[in-house]
């Protein structure tokens, strides 16, 4: 088991980070793929939050909405920027977590009303 483990370390330490070429959105990608799935977590799952969606339903959302913003990312100004990759994964994050938002609101249907409200509506 250690062995496998040293052997996992010393191929972490020998990978390079991904270039990143932001006039091609498949480097963009490929660099930020796992940016959907950490948005989507840091949704609550419950029913009455979430509606019908589940997890997958959201990280599947999320990868449309990296490869949509992917294609509209705005190259000059992530390049003249001090730190474009900064600048790409905040435009990247708030497109993601804006489409995740719409597509659970959307799935909720009715507006539900909290309990103490309908007391004082009735």
């Amino acid at each position: 088991m250690l062995i496998i483990l040293d052997r996992y370390k010393s191929e972490l330490r020998s990978l390079k980070p991904i270039e990143v070429d932001f006039s091609d959105h498949k480097s963009i990608i490929d660099k930020y793929i796992n940016l959907p799935e950490y948005i989507a977590r840091s949704f609550p799952l419950k029913e009455t939050s979430c509606g019908r969606l589940n997890i997958e339903d959201l990280i599947q959302e999320g990868m449309l909405s990296l490869c949509i913003a992917s294609k509209k990312i705005d190259i000059k100004i992530v390049e003249d920027s001090d730190n474009p990759e900064l600048v790409a994964k905040s435009y990247l994050t708030e497109i993601i977590r804006g489409d995740i938002k719409r597509v659970i609101v959307r799935s909720r249907g009715t507006i539900r009303v909290p309990d103490t409200m309908s007391t004082e509506i009735t």
